[in-house]
């Protein structure tokens, strides 16, 4: 972080100077030394005390809204034991996803207009209100609101964390903070079903959303308290809200819903061709396209900016971003599902075995910021996010009941590098290739196209999960000579409990422990399993070559607000 700041016209005035003093014009290295030797900022100087405050108090939002997408999955069955209610248990998950996914572009327009610390606290606030519902519901459907209403916010909070930390920081240094940003994205992660679970079985589900509130407070009061930042909008608020573009967020966020919806719960939760799916994907479609005409020909103030899709360098790293999410959730889902199933772990034992992953991504995350940000190359890490991505799920893929725990150690570690060196670095791209005046635009998109790409990443591994198992069991059935005659008590259960609950197969009141029906199920779950560790070596294939239009010349210091002493 810089101690003495200058402005831009400053800068000039130091490149005029040395035209003045030899007659000759200044080249292109020599511009380069002068950015570096002055950083550039319009705004007052937060102290090193301020700076670490609120950095602090984002990353606990960060850490948050990511550990609320990941400790309610071990909470599902206790939360519709309470209420009596399966049929909606699948919303609680999708009714977060929906809301925070299609809001994520409409904050980047907030920050811009309203300016980055009241469009986070109104991110955070919502959040928070929508986990005190979540907390307090007496019914599935209040829940369900609550957890929609908690995605609204929470979308904002990612991007805006992103937003702030790249305004209070040079571009240089830039990577090594979002190095550790993408460090407590993992660690929230991996952390969500050990704590869920712990949280479930001592105190109550409600904790897993009343959790929220101490730490969500804590990161509003660091906030008011300690984030200062220029405000350059002076005209009154309804003017403002009046300069959102209300309309074109009313055709995204409707076109994103009903697209996902489908896409989510096509092949699961409804058939792909029934009427449901046919028509949310036309509606989805319509109000797209609807969104696209009036962004481009009729928005005084576009939401999403088009001169951001005239630009390569920003086509390229949404592009790398989308397939580096694709992935991602892959590895997170169904790694513990692996565990559970192949090795008999339990929930709280298969997190634990995760851990590995996340040590690779907090790891790569790190180094791959502080490199970065002291060398000013980051396109080299976008490579080796690909080559690791895809050598560690291919790896995985190879693993089975017999693999050797060491192996499953690195192999988890080689996958987590990718996203860990991958996401700021990406990021990093995006962000220096346009004006500032856009920045929060690009990052807001960026964001939206990682999260887009994880829901098809998710749903496409999920499709091909539900349609093989079943035969991929009949066929291992066959192979080892065993049927479904074989579970305990013969003739008093329903069958189809091997499905519905994969860790019933370890379960020896039902499935004996060492028999022919065990190996035959851990088998037939396996050949499932492997092959979906393979959609991520596509997905690397495919952000490797959209990676390569990415700029690849080293970042220079310089910023518009910086980090006093």
């Amino acid at each position: 972080m810089v101690s003495e700041t200058v402005s831009r016209d400053e800068i000039a005035g130091a490149i005029e100077l040395q035209v003045a003093k030899d007659g000759t014009p200044p080249t292109k290295q020599a511009v380069l030394e002068i950015r570096e030797s002055t950083p550039i900022t319009n705004a007052p100087v937060l102290s090193k005390f301020a700076f670490t405050m609120v950095f602090v108090g984002l990353a606990f939002g960060v850490f948050l809204t990511i550990l609320d997408q990941t400790i309610v999955a071990v909470a599902l069955q206790a939360i519709s034991a309470d209420f009596n209610d399966l049929d909606q248990i699948n919303w609680i998950a999708t009714g977060y996803l929906l809301t925070s996914t299609a809001f994520i572009p409409v904050y980047g327009q907030f920050a811009d207009i309203l300016g980055r610390k009241t469009s986070f606290l109104i991110g955070i606030t919502i959040f928070e209100i929508g986990s005190l519902l979540c907390g307090a519901a007496v019914n599935m459907d209040m829940l369900i609101a609550g957890r929609a209403i908690a995605g609204m916010g929470g979308s904002g909070v990612f991007s805006l964390v992103i937003i702030i930390v790249s305004d209070l920081t040079t571009e240089k240094e830039r990577g090594q903070y979002m190095g550790i940003l993408t460090a407590v994205y993992g660690l929230a992660s991996v952390t969500g079903p050990l704590l869920g679970g712990v949280l479930v079985d001592h105190v109550t589900w409600r904790w897993v959303f009343y959790l929220n509130l101490p730490f969500g407070a804590f990161t509003i009061g660091v906030v008011i308290l300690f984030l200062t930042l220029p405000n350059n909008n002076k005209e009154p608020l309804c003017d403002s809200l009046q300069r959102i573009d209300w309309i074109g967020a009313f055709l995204l966020i409707t076109g994103v819903i009903c697209l996902l919806i489908p896409i989510q719960g096509g092949g699961s939760q409804y058939a792909w061709n029934s009427s449901t799916v046919i028509v949310l994907f036309i509606l989805g479609f319509f109000f797209i396209g609807a969104f696209v005409y009036f962004e481009g020909w009729a928005a005084k103030n576009p939401l999403l900016p088009f001169s951001l899709f005239n630009n390569r360098q920003t086509i390229a790293a949404f592009a790398t971003m989308f397939w580096l999410g694709c992935g991602l959730l892959v590895i997170i889902f169904y790694t513990p599902i692996w565990f559970q199933i192949v090795k008999g772990s339990t929930a709280t034992q298969a997190g634990i075995k995760t851990i590995p992953n996340v040590a690779g991504l907090v790891f790569f995350a790190i180094l791959s910021g502080i490199v970065g940000s002291v060398t000013g190359y980051y396109f080299p890490f976008v490579v080796l996010s690909s080559i690791l991505f895809a050598v560690g799920s291919g790896l995985i893929s190879t693993m089975n009941e017999y693999s050797a725990n060491w192996k499953q150690i690195v192999f988890l570690i080689i996958a987590g590098g990718g996203p860990g060196s991958g996401f700021q670095s990406v990021l990093m791209a995006a962000q220096t290739s346009v004006a500032q005046e856009v920045v929060a635009s690009v990052t807001a998109t960026s964001n939206f196209f990682q999260t887009i790409g994880a829901v098809v990443g998710i749903a496409i591994a999920s499709s091909l999960f539900n349609n093989n198992l079943i035969g991929n069991i009949q066929d291992a059935f066959v192979a080892y000579n065993t049927s479904l005659a074989e579970l305990q008590p013969a003739g008093l259960l329903d069958p189809t409990i091997i499905f519905t609950s994969p860790s019933s197969i370890h379960n020896a009141s039902i499935v004996a422990d060492g028999s022919t029906l065990q190996a035959a199920l851990v088998h037939g779950y396996l050949e499932t399993l492997s092959p979906l560790f393979h959609l991520p070596i596509i997905f690397a294939v495919l952000m490797l070559v959209c990676a390569f239009f990415l700029k690849k010349d080293r970042i220079v210091q310089g910023t518009e607000i910086a980090v006093g002493a």
